[in-house]
């Protein structure tokens, strides 16, 4: 990851940038990173780097480490530098990080179908943190992000409206 190349008063000034102590106008803004940038501190799995940075290695909803491939069709939602939820297959399976807000989640999907609205016209989401997505607590969230359902799986549209 790109940290490894950073100077040690970069890195600290970096994590203080993660903590309350520093206000932001935009600390409400969300970041969506392609699995392959450089940028992305996540990823594979936990490592020894990871833990020699001080980096807390995110969970998922379900408690298992965040670990995903890092492949151009997986996708990343950010707040504050940290992952709210990653969609793999080019959004067609969706897995939340532990601990997340709904209101945060639902803002992370809004900003994640509208960047893979630029290129993408339709996105399909059949997965929630593993889970078929129409059985699962993730459908409300959809719903309310814009999509539809079209069994099996759950349907985001760029134009489309509900009403």
């Amino acid at each position: 990851p790109g940290v490894q190349f950073a100077l040690p008063e970069a890195v600290e000034r970096l994590r203080g940038l993660g903590r309350d102590e520093v206000a932001h106008e935009d600390d409400e803004a969300l970041v969506v990173v392609n699995a392959c940038d450089p940028a992305n501190l996540y990823g594979p799995a936990p490592d020894d780097l990871t833990a020699s940075q001080g980096l807390d290695v995110p969970r998922t909803a379900v408690g298992e480490p965040l670990t995903f491939s890092r492949i151009p069709s997986t996708w990343l939602v950010q707040h504050r530098g940290l992952p709210v939820l990653v969609a793999g297959s080019g959004g067609g399976n969706v897995t939340v990080t532990a601990g997340m807000d709904e209101g945060l989640v639902q803002r992370a999907l809004q900003a994640l179908f509208e960047h893979l609205g630029r290129f993408q016209r339709r996105v399909t989401v059949e997965t929630w943190n593993g889970a078929p997505v129409l059985e699962s607590e993730g459908r409300t969230l959809l719903e309310a992000a814009g999509c539809r359902r079209a069994y099996p799986a759950m349907v985001w549209e760029r134009g489309y409206s509900p009403t």
